[in-house]
């Protein structure tokens, strides 16, 4: 049990815990509902999210990751923790290396707090790797030769980019595009045309339901309740998704421009060789509508979902998992 190793996608939306030959034993928001009078967790994952906006007194529901930055070291430790009891798994850390997924650009003070999550639990070591380095090991399909590659990771908090030749990393950056970004785009939106306040469950309800980036989008209809800005009384309107694509369709331009950043700082022969075999994008967010579209028509190149997007991070630590430990 010595090299007992764990994976963990630590994710501002979802937290996926990767245990070798069990499998994932854990994959729900990453979301707990803690009860601050009588200092215990209520409830975590889907469960607190159904609290989300009807918290009951005494109790608080966070996200105790937001935009790849821990805001909770205490919650996202008692997260874990309520996890690991409810599936009589206490010790579970206890003496593992933890390998953990993380954006391409943490600051030193996101470093240490993500360790001391790990290091609370009992982890006698935890390696952070960039989510777009372990995107790269769970595509499957890329070559193993010098050719270039270019990977992008959609996902809830935030975006990561990487270049690599072969399995060897030239360029990784982060970008602000998140999921989250495009809930925000359409909570502003609603406040704005409609006078309507809606919770972060409806906003991405309607993200799911008839988000779309698509050009000719099928025009669907949904009816949104929330409560109106003038008469705080419940309310409800009627939303396209034409409506929808008008309000997000300048969320991925901060994602376009870092994109852009890297391609321009590789050499010409790398470059070509990405033009040449596309760009591959994966995550949650790589499954909104017309994504790749819009990506390949803003840059001029191909652009391929990967095979398993919403899995290819946690494959990817599976894959490195098994690399180490084929070392030791």
């Amino acid at each position: 049990m010595k090299n007992k190793m764990i994976g963990v996608d630590l994710g501002s939306s979802d937290i996926l815990i990767y245990v070798p030959n069990k499998g994932i034993i854990f994959n729900e928001p990453n979301i707990v509902a803690y009860n601050q009078i009588e200092k215990k967790v209520v409830s975590v994952g889907y469960l607190a999210l159904k609290m989300l906006g009807k918290e009951q007194n005494g109790v608080k529901v966070t996200r105790p990751i937001a935009n790849g930055v821990v805001t909770s070291i205490s919650k996202q430790t008692l997260l874990i923790k309520h996890v690991l009891k409810e599936k009589k798994k206490k010790g579970l850390f206890k003496n593992s290396k933890v390998v953990v997924s993380c954006p391409s650009e943490l600051s030193e003070v996101n470093i240490l707090a993500i360790k001391k999550i790990f290091n609370n639990l009992g982890a006698r070591g935890v390696e952070l790797v960039s989510q777009s380095y372990l995107a790269l090991l769970g595509c499957g399909n890329i070559e193993t030769t010098s050719r270039g590659n270019m990977i992008i990771t959609l996902g809830g908090g935030y975006s990561d980019i990487l270049i690599a030749s072969g399995n060897k990393v030239l360029i990784s950056k982060s970008s602000s595009f998140s999921g989250r970004q495009i809930d925000l785009a359409i909570t502003r939106h609603l406040r704005k045309k409609h006078q309507l306040i809606i919770g972060d469950k409806t906003s991405e309800y309607i993200k799911m339901k008839i988000g779309s980036l698509e050009q000719f989008p099928e025009n669907r209809l949904i009816e949104v309740s929330g409560r109106d800005i003038v008469t705080a009384l419940p309310k409800s309107v009627i939303i396209s998704t034409m409506e929808i694509k008008q309000a997000i369709s300048s969320t991925p331009v901060t994602l376009l421009e870092s994109i852009t950043d890297c391609l321009e700082l590789k050499n010409p022969e790398v470059a070509a060789d990405i033009i040449e075999s596309g760009i591959i994008i994966c995550g949650g967010s790589s499954l909104l509508g017309g994504i790749r579209d819009y990506l390949e028509s803003h840059l001029n190149i191909t652009v391929r979902l990967a095979s398993d997007p919403a899995y290819t991070v946690v494959n990817g630590i599976k894959n490195y998992i098994h690399l180490m430990s084929n070392k030791k």
